[in-house]
């Protein structure tokens, strides 16, 4: 749905935008809605500089999907599940996905963004988005002309449920673990080459000149790469994790043991003290 959340209209706290599609329609539509036909979109996010809104679905049994939503279409649910026949119906007039994949490849699929950082320059304005299942990461380059090319960025273990950016749009994902990783360069040995049998196919397809690197998860922060490193030709992403915070509970835990620690001490030494000073009294008489 789409609402503008500063005007407020009809005594309502939002009021309807009017080029929205269903805008003062006759035939009992919801005004609000923007676009429909979405299953279970896991995060949306829009791309500054083209103003496109990306949507990641989740499928049912079979595909998962992205799509570049435009306003009033219809994305096919629950009539399509990604470009497969889901139900009976028309689809005449359903707009399919911008990209699929199999759930050989993934099981839920977790909406990113647009990169336009500066620390990974071969993924500039490309889509990068995963799946939760598999721990993948995948970008997408796509012009809303030629053809979609999807490549594998990285392959982890985790259960990647969110994506994020910072300030400076370095791209940050996190783990239902509770844990937040970097999404960084990785350089690799020239003699490096990647295993062939590693190709993907047919959906979605896997870039054989980008090797598959192995997450790296260091015991301390990694900072953010300088700019000025090397171009993204000869790199390739990493994971690295940054260690949760202490939290107040576990600072509160500590600060008791310690406690716990002085005030015994301090009671055997007066204990010890007072036992010398009976039997000083005692020589004495």
């Amino acid at each position: 749905m789409r609402i503008n959340v500063d005007i407020p209209s009809q005594g309502r706290n939002y009021s309807i935008p009017q080029d929205n599609p269903y805008s003062d329609n006759a035939l009992g539509y919801k005004e609000e809605i923007y676009a429909y036909g979405f299953r279970n979109p896991w995060r949306f996010s829009f791309d500054s500089p083209t103003g496109r809104l990306w949507v990641a679905d989740v499928g049912q049994d079979q595909r998962e999907e992205i799509n570049l939503v435009e306003k009033g279409k219809n994305y096919g649910w629950n009539i399509m599940e990604g470009t497969l026949t889901y139900s009976s119906g028309s689809q005449i007039g359903l707009e399919l996905p911008v990209w699929e994949y199999t759930h050989a490849e993934g099981i839920a699929v977790i909406g990113g963004y647009v990169y336009h950082g500066s620390t990974l320059g071969g993924i500039n304005s490309k889509y990068i988005y995963g799946d939760y299942g598999s721990g993948k990461i995948w970008s997408i380059q796509y012009n809303g002309v030629n053809t979609p090319v999807n490549t594998l960025l990285s392959d982890t273990t985790l259960n990647i449920s969110s994506f994020g950016v910072d300030e400076h749009n370095e791209l940050y994902f996190c783990s239902l673990g509770g844990e937040i990783y970097l999404l960084r360069a990785n350089v690799i040995p020239e003699s490096f080459s990647p295993n062939p049998s590693s190709s993907i196919s047919p959906n979605p397809t896997q870039s054989t000149s980008t090797p598959t690197p192995t997450p790296i998860l260091p015991s301390s922060p990694t900072p953010i790469p300088n700019p000025s490193q090397s171009p993204f030709s000869s790199l390739s992403p990493q994971v690295t994790s940054t260690p949760k915070p202490t939290s107040l509970e576990e600072n509160l835990i500590i600060f008791a043991i310690i406690m716990v620690v002085a005030v015994a001490a301090i009671s055997t030494t007066v204990f010890i003290l007072k036992k010398r000073a009976g039997k000083r009294r005692r020589d004495t008489q």
